[in-house]
């Protein structure tokens, strides 16, 4: 009957460490956006494929989340967003029977892979198919013109081509569409490329790019003086002036500050020197030996009593 509390702590608190990890096994129920960017032959002759799903607030995390991935595909990434709009791939995911599954601790998620696109001659076609289980409030797909592709078509024709003052790409872009869980949603693109090319390695020239170029030929003292303190880049004779200058002024205003604080002291005139030759001594004083008084030294008598004085 003793062992019965005890049993059931431990049942309570079993209860509530599986509470969190049956929490993450569920899927999320559905994505609030989700940016598909669809770049051909941009830095490799792939299509490459860029999403980024946003959850509603409301949904518990860690979240779990699946969406189709093309049997051909190559994984770039899978990564979570922070807030602070960084990207951490340390998150888990799984490939299965051409499928994606993910879990994030974070509201906002990242996908990128690689897919082949056919090749006839000259001409590139690719198709990008989503069907999954999971419902999306708001899908929105960009579809990326090569810089080297001519002839471009994209459907469904609801696209409108623009081109971007940035970065000078003409982009495809689709208006936001929900997609319910189990509906397809497809995009079609086919264009003509006669020299291969990269975009990555031939981006478009525009009036942006050159104003940057010339920026940065301008800010390159800027950039060095940033840099200089840098491990790498420390300009050591300029170091080493500039830690000497400061030392030199500090040691003027401390000289400066030293010598207002200490009073002044009045000049003492100089003691008179000695004479280097001392007098000499006259001789032995003489006295009378009978009145003694004080006698010159060539008196014969004393002037006081009239005695003769000795050995005169």
């Amino acid at each position: 009957m003793k062992k019965t509390p005890l049993i059931l702590f431990f049942i309570a608190l079993l209860s509530i460490m599986l509470v969190p990890a049956a929490q993450a096994q569920l899927p999320a129920p559905t994505i609030e956006t989700l940016l598909i960017d669809i770049w051909p032959d941009y830095d490799k002759p792939d299509v490459l494929i860029l999403m980024t799903g946003s959850l509603p607030p409301e949904t518990p995390l860690p979240a779990s989340i699946t969406i189709p991935l093309p049997t051909d595909a190559e994984i770039n990434a899978i990564a979570r967003i922070a807030n602070d709009n960084q990207m951490f791939d340390d998150i888990d995911y799984s490939t299965e029977n051409n499928k994606l599954t993910l879990t994030t601790p974070d509201p906002r998620f990242r996908v990128e892979y690689y897919a082949p696109y056919q090749s006839n001659g000259t001409n590139h076609a690719f198709t990008f198919n989503w069907l999954a289980d999971i419902s999306i409030e708001n899908i929105l797909a960009t579809v990326q013109q090569p810089t080297g592709a001519t002839n471009m078509h994209v459907t469904p024709e609801s696209a409108k081509a623009i081109t971007d003052a940035t970065d000078g790409f003409t982009y495809y872009t689709f208006p936001p569409t929900e997609i319910p869980a189990g509906e397809p949603f497809t995009i079609n693109l086919s264009y003509d490329m006669v020299a291969p090319q990269l975009s990555a390695d031939n981006p478009p020239i525009t009036n942006n790019t050159s104003a940057t170029n010339s920026s940065n030929v301008t800010n390159n003292s800027e950039s060095d003086s940033s840099a200089s303190f840098s491990e790498d880049n420390i300009s050591w004779p300029l170091l080493i002036g500039l830690v000497g200058l400061i030392l030199l002024v500090v040691v003027i205003i401390w000289q400066a500050a030293t010598q207002r604080t200490q009073p002044t002291r009045k000049n003492r005139k100089p003691r008179p020197k000695r004479s280097s030759t001392a007098a000499k001594p006259t001789g032995k004083a003489r006295f009378c030996h009978k009145c003694g008084h004080k006698l010159a030294a060539n008196d014969k008598f004393c002037r006081e009593c009239g005695t003769a004085v000795k050995g005169s």
